[in-house]
């Protein structure tokens, strides 16, 4: 996953490659989050383990805005 490439250790110009492209793809990533927000799509910007509880907390705090 990204984040494990994220948390290996650079020790070589392979493992510096594949630092780097985790590093690229999350900042593409969060640019592309950011135009479908503005928008005013509602996005999820999460690890696939973490989506239940997101899409909780989402749907608590767009209720609670009153947007729903």
């Amino acid at each position: 996953s990204i984040s494990d490439m994220l948390e290996r250790e650079v020790r070589d110009f392979e493992s510096a490659l594949d630092y780097a492209a985790a590093q690229h793809y999350l900042k593409y990533r969060r640019e592309v989050h950011q135009k479908i927000e503005r928008q005013g799509i509602l996005a999820f910007d999460v690890e696939p383990d973490r989506l239940p509880v997101n899409i909780v907390n989402r749907y608590l705090d767009i209720k609670g805005s009153g947007n729903l």
